[in-house]
């Protein structure tokens, strides 16, 4: 028995040296590669691409269609989103437009406005989905569940979406009241 210890012992005091070393040639040139911090740089997280495979594209056929130019019908759109109950402590209606806004201004928001609908919208199948899955799942809730992970970075995405439309709004709005015409004065003049 001590001479199948003994046998093994050299051996494996070796592989912890060859790994040792492998690790410590790994360390540096991981050194030599790093580049000096540049408060300038910023680092991206890098893009990670999913292969569409037989078996998610069975599972989700919608996901080799065309996203920005696969719209519903308009059947399709109001069963998609009036067969889940409307959230009561949700607001769904975007904020109005200030009515002296000129007629091009109103026709741009109009299209902004009926695009923070839709999203709102949306979240309606999200909030009825995480709805069932606490009813059914008691305790379901912790942060680390990919269920509530998913349905809330999809209510986060959407909702980003319509307050970067919401601000588009505002900016369209702004530019809007704007009067065209040269100032008389320029602002520096003003200001002396």
């Amino acid at each position: 028995m001590e001479k199948i210890a003994e046998a093994q012992a050299p051996a494996s005091q070796d592989q912890v040296k060859v790994l040792t070393e492998l690790v410590q040639q790994l360390l540096r040139k991981k050194e030599r590669n790093q580049e000096p911090e540049d408060p300038y740089d910023t680092t991206r997280i890098p893009v990670t691409d999913l292969k569409a495979y037989p078996k998610l594209t069975e599972a989700l056929p919608s996901i080799e269609e065309d996203f920005l130019h696969s719209p519903l019908t308009e059947e399709e759109r109001k069963i998609a989103i009036h067969s889940f109950p409307r959230t009561s402590s949700m607001n769904y209606n975007p904020p109005p437009l200030n009515e002296s806004a000129s007629i091009a201004v109103n026709k741009a928001d109009a299209a902004l406005y009926g695009i923070q609908v839709a999203l709102a919208q949306a979240t309606r199948s999200i909030e009825y989905f995480f709805h069932r899955r606490i009813m059914e799942t008691p305790g379901l809730g912790t942060s680390e569940d990919p269920e509530v992970m998913f349905a809330s970075t999809m209510r986060a995405l959407l909702s980003d979406v319509s307050a970067t439309v919401t601000q588009a709004r505002l900016d369209s709005l702004y530019k809007g009241l704007e009067p065209d015409a040269k100032p008389l004065m320029d602002q520096e003049a003003l200001d002396a």
